[in-house]
């Protein structure tokens, strides 16, 4: 059964302070955290590989080249009929996140959603053409 338990760096930052006896304030440790957000970050969006995370598996980009079309749902509505939308900008494939993850009893504890900043770091990159991704 999915844990739907959310934690957040407060909780981390909580626990740490317990555990450890921290002796910095919240406003340095959500600095650290979003230090070593970023460098993950820009691992996973440089690296062919992605990002390895120890005994947790591997974080990376895929793309595949699918057959089925996108309807813009803005435009069909003011034209009153269906409009597709045509990945130009990355010659009709779709990039996702994938997470690749050992077979473990407890692999569905954990669960991967990317940022906001995240996606559109992904987004930019592709539309330049500057990507190096497995493509399936």
């Amino acid at each position: 059964m999915p844990s739907t338990t959310d934690y957040r760096t407060t909780n981390f930052y909580l626990q740490a302070k317990k555990d450890l006896k921290l002796k910095i304030k919240q406003t340095e440790w959500n600095k650290i955290i979003s230090d070593f957000n970023q460098c993950i970050q820009d691992r996973v969006l440089t690296n062919y590989f992605g990002y390895k995370v120890p005994k947790m598996g591997r974080l990376k980009i895929t793309g595949s080249k699918t057959n089925t079309r996108t309807v813009d749902k803005k435009l069909s509505q003011i034209h009153k009929k269906r409009i597709y939308i045509f990945n130009d900008h990355s010659e009709g494939i779709r990039f996702r996140f994938s997470w690749i993850q050992p077979n473990y009893k407890i692999s569905n504890i954990y669960k991967f959603i990317p940022t906001r900043t995240f996606s559109r770091s992904l987004a930019k990159k592709i539309k330049s053409k500057e990507y190096n991704y497995l493509i399936v």
